[in-house]
């Protein structure tokens, strides 16, 4: 999810050619963003990961489908940037000319619709269509860059029902989830994300006997998943909602790594 946070970065790309002098207790080095780059770039395990998260979640789907727990209208909701987006060379850039984001940047990127697809995202897309899912991209990319994000997915045949970009500055994505269900009558089933507010409170997650994927809550009988969420998750998290996102993972929610920015960069180092 690309939203306007000033991460920092070092001037240099390669750990050999950075180095922390000094830094305090609760400042993160700058090195550490070089490294995240050059981490999610050229490692095979990066590629690897996302891939594992998405089959992960075409088994959640596959195995909802056979036990005939998919709802009438049921959807799929997925972040943009860095869950089907690749955006590092935009962040290797800046980083390389020692910038951090701005918005005028980040729309001329975002304009010339060449970020590229994380591995595994364009098959869990095209399975969903296949087995009568509807696809909601909901983006914190802003209003005016609808245009460029729909010909940069549709030039990577990418499959979706709905786009819905962030509407006057308005980041927080819970309305956006509420007119799909209450205007469109979906039934969202799951959320893929890299930040913890592209995911929604779920009651089903708040107590570690919450369903998994590899075992079903026994008291489903097969009826149909019909989904009661809440407001989108927002840093900073506390233990519980911290819980909450590790009891849903791997059946409500998955979540694919993003080491470069985030609501997570405010965190205390330690």
């Amino acid at each position: 999810m690309r939203i306007p946070l000033f991460f920092t970065m070092c001037t240099c790309l390669a750990l050999s050619a950075c180095t922390i002098s000094s830094h305090n207790a609760g400042q993160m080095p700058e090195a550490k963003t070089a490294s995240a780059i050059l981490w999610k770039r050229t490692t095979a395990e990066y590629n690897a990961i996302t891939r594992q998260v998405y089959l992960l979640a075409e088994k959640r789907i596959r195995s909802l489908r056979q036990q005939e727990r998919l709802p009438n209208s049921w959807a799929i909701v997925l972040d943009i940037d860095e869950t089907i987006f690749n955006n590092s060379a935009y962040d290797m850039q800046r980083a390389s000319q020692g910038l951090s984001w701005s918005y005028e940047s980040w729309t001329t990127w975002v304009e010339k619709r060449e970020a590229t697809v994380i591995p595994g995202a364009s098959a869990f897309l095209r399975l969903v269509k296949h087995l009568g899912g509807k696809i909601a991209l909901v983006t914190n990319r802003a209003e005016a860059h609808r245009a460029a994000t729909n010909d940069n997915l549709k030039a990577w045949g990418l499959h979706f029902d709905y786009l819905l970009p962030m509407q006057e500055g308005k980041s927080n994505k819970t309305e956006r989830w509420r007119w799909l269900t209450d205007k469109e009558s979906l039934n969202i089933i799951m959320w893929i994300g890299d930040q913890s507010s592209d995911l929604p409170m779920l009651k089903q997650c708040q107590s570690s006997s919450a369903p998994s994927l590899f075992s079903e809550a026994s008291d489903t009988g097969g009826a149909p998943l019909l989904m009661q969420f809440g407001e989108a998750l927002e840093y900073p998290l506390n233990d519980g909602l911290r819980k909450s996102i590790e009891n849903c993972a791997g059946s409500y929610y998955f979540v694919l790594p993003n080491p470069i920015y985030g609501g997570w960069s405010n965190n205390i180092w330690r």
